[in-house]
């Protein structure tokens, strides 16, 4: 039977030790000890624990799988000579990481885990151990829920040939449209709109490479001064840095 469930993957290996019925004298002790012994020296490692708000959690997860893959994007395209990524997409990535995060959150195998689970009981990791009810059904589906809420909505993006006030108006109206604080939201506003200037005057003085290069909102890239911009007015739909603005 035993090298059955070996060759199967059940167990990884397997001894004997002859364990009397009582360990009251020293030989049967000595057995109990080497017994332990063995099976502590073939226990598993316990996987490394760490304590996150939610808050954190969610931006851990937004800068690894959300930011991550845009610098990586944006590098690329820039290397390319491509104009900035649209809008659309950007959005759609944010939102499928956050339902990512939920979904892991809110895991149907957190159900099954009991209270607490062997990690939390040493003593460097005794004080993370998680309040009674922490992965009830209730509980996770809040957690599902507050990530879920931080979703933005699609961004009906104008035509490409719109002019820069009507992209500015675009840009605005759907700032205005994010789930916000009463106190949070106007300062969002006057840093889109900061941020609109910026890109506005970039495009009216694009001075020497190095100068605009300095001034761009993020890494430098390559830009186009061609098709679609206008010093009265500013720049047209590709010379937007969308993925700096989102």
């Amino acid at each position: 039977m035993l090298p059955t469930l070996v060759e199967e993957g059940l167990i990884s290996e397997h001894t004997f030790y002859h364990i009397p019925e009582t360990t009251s004298d020293l030989q049967a002790s000595q057995q109990l000890t080497q017994a332990m012994r063995w099976l502590l020296a073939r226990t598993a490692q316990p996987r490394p624990l760490s304590c996150q708000t939610l808050d954190q959690f969610v931006e851990a997860g937004l800068g690894r799988h959300f930011q991550g893959r845009l610098q990586a994007q944006r590098r690329e395209r820039s290397s390319a000579g491509l104009p900035s990524l649209a809008p659309g997409p950007v959005v759609c990535l944010y939102n499928a990481v956050l339902a990512h995060l939920a979904d892991a959150l809110s895991s149907p195998k957190l159900l099954a885990l009991s209270l607490p689970p062997g990690e939390f009981s040493f003593p460097d990791t005794r004080h993370l151990v998680p309040c009674p009810g922490w992965n009830s059904a209730k509980h996770l589906a809040w957690l599902r829920c507050a990530v879920l809420a931080l979703c933005i909505p699609v961004w009906d993006t104008p035509p490409t040939t719109a002019n820069w006030p009507q992209l500015r108006s675009s840009i605005l109206r759907y700032a205005s449209q994010l789930p916000g604080t009463p106190h949070g939201h106007p300062l969002l506003m006057s840093h889109v709109e900061n941020l609109l200037e910026r890109v506005r005057q970039q495009h009216a003085h694009p001075g020497p490479p190095s100068h605009r290069h300095s001034h761009c909102l993020s890494e430098p890239r390559r830009m186009s001064w061609g098709r679609g911009w206008d010093a009265r007015q500013g720049p047209g739909y590709d010379q937007v840095p969308w993925s700096d603005l989102l």
